[in-house]
């Protein structure tokens, strides 16, 4: 098996005010599911505004389903804790339908209870999407519950190897739920904590690192500096 591929964004601070930075990632789901939040991925701790301050985000293309619950109905503001996590892997990106499938969670709860998610079966048998892992939902539960069940694609963090959901949907009974990572990552300012559900499409002066633009000479490291007028600027800080 190949290694997993790595990437790395580093940002240079030069706004002339100390910042944290807030790492998300791209996650696509099949229409007609419920909303997908984004969760904060990775946060920085305070950048200095200085040539020489930056905050360094590392990633790679290693892959879990999480499924767990929520004290309170999914939405902005919320933070979903990992409860349990099973490593996928993703169907080909070669071509639609994939040639090679990806993982296929089945997602029950325990002794039916309606209440409790647990892992079902799991098998490599996912072939609607490529670049992609699903999870079934049996017919257990209902919608709402009040444990509020949710299922989610996570990531480990780079220096604890914690995964964190980064892209989380409230579960439905009876359901299919298809997960298409991507690496695309948006850089924002702020003091999100990991597994925080942020709403990136309103957040302000997002970056864009798209590491899939360029399939026929790819870089895996992307390296910009927050400039003063809030622009980022590609490349490190001229001194």
């Amino acid at each position: 098996m190949a290694a997993p591929t790595a990437y790395q964004i580093q940002i240079f601070n030069m706004t002339n005010l100390n910042r944290s930075y807030v790492l998300f990632q791209s996650v696509s789901t099949t229409p007609g599911t419920p909303d997908c939040f984004n969760n904060a991925y990775q946060k920085s701790p305070l950048v200095v505004s200085e040539p020489s301050s930056y905050a360094k985000f590392n990633m790679k293309n290693v892959h879990f389903a999480v499924y767990g619950t929520s004290p309170i109905t999914l939405s902005k503001g919320v933070t979903v804790t990992t409860c349990n996590t099973v490593p996928v892997t993703l169907s080909s990106n070669d071509t639609s339908p994939p040639e090679v499938a990806g993982t296929q969670l089945i997602l029950p709860t325990i002794e039916k209870d309606g209440q409790t998610p647990t892992c079902g079966a799991r098998t490599q048998t996912q072939k609607t999407l490529p670049n992609a892992y699903g999870i079934s939902c049996d017919s257990s539960f209902m919608f709402p519950n009040s444990n509020n069940i949710c299922i989610s694609f996570g990531a480990p963090e780079s220096h604890t190897g914690q995964v964190i959901p980064v892209a989380t949907i409230p579960a439905w009974p009876s359901s299919e739920f298809i997960f298409e990572p991507k690496a695309i990552y948006y850089i924002a300012t702020g003091t999100y904590t990991p597994g925080a559900i942020v709403s990136v499409s309103e957040l302000s002066n997002v970056l864009t690192v798209d590491f899939t633009n360029n399939p026929e000479s790819p870089s895996h490291n992307a390296i910009f500096t927050h400039m003063s007028d809030k622009s980022w600027k590609p490349g490190a800080p001229r001194i």
